[in-house]
């Protein structure tokens, strides 16, 4: 325990002068079709803000420096230590994927830029810390993301103009209403074409999860292929997207590598503490903000507030979504050639909120509070 505990020490005194390493998996060419097709919304301040948004929130190491030591901090004692990057950063490599994805179906230019413009602003209703302040200040502004997503695209009137992106989408050829249309994941839009895209952005291997996951597993060290390696894996059939049999252990093993982040890390019994412990102090300290105020704090603004006035470590579970097991039906090695509609069927998840509730009434969270409170 003793030897541990130097270990730690030794890395931790490193840690504040070792640069993290940058990640990123889009390349010139694709950035520069990106900006071909979508170049007014990429021009949008409500798009580079998310330039200043962290892709992890509280669970990236960017901000350990920050915030004070306890037992249920994440600790990085990597070797290597890399950069989660940004919600923008993010963005455009969902971008690069789907385009890659739209250009092998062979879509039309409309509907390249339709998907295009999807992956630019499926994260444009992220808030500063993304995921860990979500529950707290869409309880406090009483807006959900997909509301606020809906508000910024359509131009509400609730909101300034720097987030109206209505005019570039338009100037680049979206009807706002399609787009919103294909944002819905209750049912598929109407037209076959349509619905093929939406098969494909609503699957359990979406191109915002397949980057997503691909970018978390960096951090945490656990790998995921890259985006090549998913190219011209998905294929298409008269009525929507598909996966050959030849191809479904690369996508089994992507589940199983997800299905460990999220068991060891982002829903671990510490990690789920430690969010949910930001997100309640964040609702507490900031329960009077205005929507578009916050939007626009800087999040070391937020987290300097909450290390200054005490973090919160109450017993309620505070995420944005129920916390979720990944896992592979049966334990299959190989699917049969299978629709992404039907994908679910194998690939699949179930929540886990009821098993860990209990866990959150312990008497380490009085002696983490104590902890906190002293410094």
């Amino acid at each position: 325990m003793q030897a541990e505990f130097i270990h730690k020490a030794i890395f931790k005194s490193k840690l504040y002068c070792k640069k993290l390493i940058t990640i990123n998996q889009v390349n010139k060419e694709s950035l520069e079709k990106i900006k071909e097709l979508c170049e007014p919304v990429l021009q949008e301040p409500s798009f580079t803000r998310l330039n200043e948004i962290t892709f992890l929130g509280v669970l990236s190491p960017k901000f350990d420096n920050l915030m004070p030591d306890c037992e249920y901090k994440p600790v990085w004692n990597y070797r290597k230590l890399y950069n989660d990057g940004t919600r923008k950063d993010h963005s455009l490599g969902v971008a690069s994927i789907i385009l890659d994805q739209v250009e092998y179906f062979n879509f039309n230019e409309k509907n390249k830029k339709l998907a295009v413009c999807w992956a630019l602003l499926h994260d444009i209703a992220t808030w500063p810390l993304s995921h860990t302040s979500e529950p707290a200040f869409s309880s406090i502004t009483k807006t959900s993301s997909r509301k606020l997503r809906e508000m910024i695209i359509l131009g509400s009137k609730q909101l300034p103009e720097s987030f109206n992106i209505t005019k570039s989408l338009k100037k680049s050829g979206i009807d706002p209403s399609v787009l919103i249309e294909l944002f819905n994941k209750e049912h598929y839009p109407g037209d076959k074409d349509l619905k093929k895209l939406w098969c494909l952005i609503h699957s359990p291997i979406s191109p915002d999860t397949i980057e997503g996951m691909w970018r978390t597993g960096y951090v945490y060290h656990i790998k995921f292929p890259g985006a090549v390696e998913y190219q011209h894996k998905i294929h298409l059939n008269l009525f929507e997207p598909y996966i050959d049999k030849t191809d479904s252990s690369l996508f089994i093993s992507f589940w199983k590598s997800k299905s460990k982040v999220y068991s060891e890390h982002i829903n671990s019994n510490s990690m789920l503490l430690w969010e949910s412990a930001w997100s309640n102090s964040i609702k507490k300290y900031y329960s009077n903000i205005a929507l578009i105020d916050s939007l626009n704090i800087k999040e070391t603004d937020i987290i300097n507030t909450v290390v200054k006035n005490g973090i919160d470590f109450g017993s309620r579970l505070n995420k944005y979504k129920e916390p979720q097991q990944y896992f592979v039906k049966n334990n299959k090695r190989k699917l049969d050639t299978i629709n992404l509609s039907l994908l679910g069927e194998y690939l699949s998840k179930r929540d886990i909120h009821a098993e860990l509730r209990p866990l959150q009434r312990t008497s380490k969270i009085k002696h983490l509070r104590s902890l906190t409170e002293s410094k």
